[in-house]
């Protein structure tokens, strides 16, 4: 992997706080991209990483589309001491 670029931000997910980092990168000769969306909630955290070709449109179109649809079920109990 190399020239490894990335932006990232704050995000809000089903009401929990996380980030989202947009980036692109080299691999075998041809250029990816990727979406890497977290967040946390104790001692919880959900990630998805979605990586793709960069000059592949539906691809691309699909993986903002799969963030944008993201939602957490979190029907956990909270840890008690």
């Amino acid at each position: 992997v190399s020239d490894f670029t990335y932006n990232e931000e704050p995000t809000e997910i089903s009401g929990i706080t996380g980030f989202v980092q947009r980036g692109t990168f080299q691999q075998n000769e041809q250029q990816m991209a990727f979406i890497n969306a977290g967040c946390s909630k104790g001692f919880q955290l959900w990630q998805l990483i979605i990586i793709h070709k960069q000059d592949d449109a539906a691809k691309v179109i699909s993986a903002e589309r799969v963030y944008q649809s993201l939602e957490i079920n979190d029907d956990s109990e909270p840890l008690s001491n």
